[in-house]
């Protein structure tokens, strides 16, 4: 319609003489509508100001290669409070910004956000989660978080996966244990007697799950029957008790486990383990910890964990956006990175 009105005989001629004023505004479509809201995320702008009010996601996080360059330009006032250009007033050219490709399979996106929804609506839960990495290149394919609102539809208001630091409970154990086969405290194969399931720790009380009783099962069997019991006496025997936790906590930063992932997305937090230099440490902290409580890490911290696992050991950076491209053309390729060999 814009390009049926310009082409009137009256509006051809220059603005000054057909009267013929345009002007071009930008609207935000979302093509796939709500999926990867918060990745995708927002920078918010007060008008006046200029004043940043809110940022989030791949927009604020890729901000400068996004924004492009704005234009000057020098312009004569005329009626009606409006301007008109000035030939050769051109004092910078507008530069667009570049586009970012990312790792993201929409199809899989999709299918991961309809897995959660039907997830939280039948776990009655409140929020949650879901991550999807390639394992040797450390490519997110999907990330989906969603929120329960008031009237129990969803949406995505938090990127919970990189910005939410929580207790990671259970998950913890596998760290944890391998900390203590690194450091040649026991093997696969040692006894552990994890009694009816049930002890009391620096007054502190801790439990299997339901009714277990194991009485003396092997390391390898603590883990897989995910024994809290068994893991507290594992760090208690071998380290708490002989004056070496520092040990311990040094360990679990060798394999990884306390640092920030580096995923190239805002809003990421350094993981929080307690340590006896924290006002939060006690007698049940080295027992709590091998369970994992007095932790936090958020979900992608710790699946960049896991992932290192399955990937033989060799741990790599999450990331989102794959290349960066200029009218279809490449400008810069980001390759998998290795965070810990």
């Amino acid at each position: 319609e814009f390009a049926h009105v310009k082409d009137f005989p009256l509006f051809r001629l220059s603005s000054n003489e057909g009267g013929f004023l345009s002007e071009r505004t930008t609207i935000r479509k979302r093509p796939f509508g709500p999926l990867l809201r918060r990745t995708i995320g927002f920078l918010g702008e007060d008008k006046e100001t200029g004043i940043i009010q809110g940022k989030a996601g791949l927009e604020y996080s890729y901000n400068r290669e996004l924004g492009g360059r704005s234009g000057k330009q020098y312009m004569q006032k005329i009626g009606g409070g409006n301007w008109r250009s000035i030939k050769g007033g051109e004092v910078i050219e507008t530069e667009h910004g570049l586009d970012l490709i990312t790792t993201i399979d929409i199809d899989l996106q999709d299918y991961v956000d309809n897995i959660l929804r039907e997830q939280l609506i039948d776990l009655k839960a409140d929020y949650g989660t879901v991550i999807v990495m390639e394992v040797e290149t450390g490519y997110i394919k999907a990330i989906a978080n969603l929120k329960r609102n008031n009237d129990n539809s969803f949406a995505e208001i938090l990127n919970y996966a990189v910005g939410e630091n929580l207790a990671p409970g259970s998950t913890f154990k596998l760290p944890v244990l391998m900390a203590a086969l690194e450091d040649g405290c026991v093997d696969l194969d040692d006894e552990i007697d994890t009694g009816n399931g049930h002890i009391m720790y620096h007054g502190v009380p801790v439990d299997d799950s339901g009714d277990a009783a194991y009485g003396n099962i092997p390391v390898w069997k603590v883990f897989a029957k995910s024994s809290n019991v068994g893991m507290l006496k594992i760090i208690d025997d071998n380290y708490a008790k002989k004056g070496k936790i520092d040990r311990f906590l040094k360990q679990l930063n060798t394999i990884g486990i306390g640092e920030i992932s580096g995923v190239d997305i805002f809003g990421e937090n350094k993981p929080f383990i307690n340590n006896p230099d924290h006002r939060l440490w006690a007698s049940s902290s080295p027992g709590m910890i091998a369970h994992g409580y007095e932790v936090k890490i958020s979900p992608l911290q710790l699946l960049t964990f896991y992932n290192a696992v399955a990937n033989d050991g060799v741990m790599v950076k999450p990331r989102i956006v794959k290349r960066l491209e200029k009218n279809g053309m490449l400008v810069k390729e980001f390759e998998p990175e290795i965070s810990n060999p």
